[in-house]
């Protein structure tokens, strides 16, 4: 981990497309971070949303479903990875789309997706008991699927 104005990289916290302060804004080495829409950064996937009525929706068209009240002023979807499953699943949200990476780390398996919209989403599991079922490979179609209360939605 580099270090920067004497703090370590893990850290600073970055939201894509939005601006994060991080420290106290009295601070003199508080940093302005700004990183282009459609990054993954953390560990998060962070998508732009649309609200009218009361309902949180994204560009592709699907309503999302939170657990909590949406914002009028929401602008973004945040999902942790590990609470995005690959497969149809009885999920609230679900989109579909088509894998573009697989990767291991340690004891998880990252599937990188590419959305209809060219929008990149991660799914993380855990393979406590090795892989379930038959394996997803890149180029497959799948459907990714999330429950309400991992849908986080933050303000601009």
């Amino acid at each position: 981990m580099g270090a920067v104005q004497g703090r370590t990289v893990s850290q600073l916290l970055t939201i894509s497309g939005l601006r994060v302060r991080y420290g106290s804004l009295m601070a003199i080495d508080d940093l302005d971070l700004f990183v282009p829409p459609g990054e993954f950064l953390g560990a998060a996937n962070i998508l732009p949303i649309s609200v009218s009525d009361g309902r949180a929706k994204l560009a592709c068209g699907l309503v999302v479903q939170a657990a909590m009240n949406v914002p009028a002023d929401a602008r973004w979807l945040a999902v942790r990875p590990e609470r995005v499953t690959v497969g149809e699943v009885d999920a609230a949200n679900r989109l579909a789309g088509i894998v573009v990476q697989r990767s291991y780390a340690g004891e998880t398996l990252t599937h990188v997706v590419r959305l209809e919209d060219g929008t990149l989403m991660r799914a993380t599991t855990v393979l406590q008991q090795g892989l379930a079922g038959e394996p997803v490979a890149v180029g497959d179609s799948v459907t990714l699927s999330w429950q309400p209360n991992a849908s986080i939605l933050l303000r601009q």
